[in-house]
């Protein structure tokens, strides 16, 4: 399925603020190039058998983190098309959001969220070596 799953990534900056980070707004798209007919004819380990979805011929089951960026945050998700809302989870003690998500033949699914990243400039993070160097 890799094949005919095409990615792309829209990000515009919302704001430009001069004392702290800007806003940016994000569109993460995935498109199933796949044809109907294609996804009835080739072959099926190309456009998958699922026993609990008989009809998903050429549909690509995807499952997607979103990640903020170290100390930001993300809001306001939207979905555009056949695709599950993202859910808050975490991962190792972050707050990251996870969706899954099916693209059928000829179609496409749109992510879009707005984006922060850290509230400062310089990340209030501290190192400190326990072991001899």
């Amino acid at each position: 399925m890799g094949w005919y799953i095409k990615r792309s990534t829209k990000i515009t900056q919302l704001d430009c603020l001069e004392d702290g980070p800007a806003k940016y707004h994000v569109e993460y798209t995935i498109r199933n190039t796949m044809t109907d007919e294609e996804s009835k004819t080739l072959p099926h380990y190309i456009t998958g058998i699922r026993s609990e979805f008989p009809d998903s011929h050429g549909t690509s089951f995807e499952k997607i983190v979103f990640m903020p960026p170290a100390g930001g945050t993300m809001s306001d998700f939207e979905v555009t098309g056949n695709g599950a809302d993202p859910v808050a989870d975490s991962l190792n003690y972050r707050l990251i959001y996870t969706t899954i998500t099916q693209v059928q033949p000829e179609s496409e699914v749109t992510y879009s969220f707005d984006e922060t990243p850290t509230a400062s400039e310089k990340p209030d993070v501290t190192y400190v070596k326990q072991c001899p160097v």
